[in-house]
């Protein structure tokens, strides 16, 4: 093979690759969302209904360019831009101000395709998700205790606003389920480093009042520390005030 075949071969494999991104991030080049037609189907098109809703707050490609600033190379502008994205988006919202602030000068931004797996079970745990638009599908294989066959379990879905990835970090335990992405998905990471920096010492001192909470009331004290775990993802702590009544069904 000659020289000018072997250029002329890289020439079709660039211009195949610049189609594949082109393809890939055309949402980001139109910044208008793919217009689906109406279903029979009711709970489709309150689903859509919802959907557009989202999609009013979507990224724009300016959005996109200081999120895809690395963090050491950011500015104070830079920063301030991104902590003003937090804000819109509601970007952890659960967290101090304080340290959402910071969040906000290490995060990175990762844009997926529909059927990326972000997370696999099983898998030592890197990364702290945001999701700031998409819908992304979570699995667990299970296996059965009396025939010892492996079944994967359809957790249910993830949307915009939903934080993942949390209790793998803080316990240091391998990730529980596997993410995969629904739709594109865009999304907000913070890396494990960063995570026992900035927010590992709030949050494990929450975690440590929810957890005492259930060990101190006899029912739960024959239950194993996954299974307190489990209830603790579930669970929250509320106050009340003296004489308050609250009614649960």
């Amino acid at each position: 093979m000659t020289i000018a075949q072997v250029n002329r071969l890289k020439g079709i494999y660039l211009f195949r690759a610049a189609v594949r991104l082109v393809l890939e991030y055309i949402e980001w080049l139109t910044e208008e969302p793919v217009v689906e037609e109406v279903s029979d189907d009711i709970a489709i098109n309150i689903r859509r209904a919802q959907q557009k809703k989202i999609e009013k707050k979507a990224l724009t490609l300016e959005d996109r360019s200081y999120l895809l600033t690395r963090p050491e190379d950011r500015s104070a502008d830079d920063r301030k831009y991104i902590y003003e994205l937090f804000k819109k988006f509601r970007v952890f919202k659960k967290y101090p101000e304080r340290l959402r602030e910071i969040l906000a000068g290490v995060c990175f931004y990762q844009y997926l395709r529909a059927g990326r797996v972000i997370v696999r079970q099983g898998r030592k745990a890197e990364n702290l998700y945001f999701i700031i638009n998409g819908e992304v599908s979570v699995s667990k294989v299970v296996t059965d205790r009396w025939t010892g066959e492996a079944e994967e379990v359809d957790m249910g879905s993830l949307n915009p606003g939903d934080v993942f990835g949390e209790v793998a970090l803080l316990h240091e335990i391998p990730r529980s389920a596997t993410v995969v992405t629904k739709t594109t998905v865009d999304l907000i990471l913070v890396p494990r480093l960063d995570f026992d920096d900035i927010l590992r010492s709030s949050l494990k001192k929450e975690w440590d009042m929810l957890q005492d909470a259930l060990v101190h009331f006899n029912y739960f004290k024959s239950w194993d520390d996954v299974t307190i775990r489990e209830c603790c993802i579930l669970s929250k702590l509320k106050d009340f005030q003296h004489d308050e009544v609250h009614n649960y069904v």
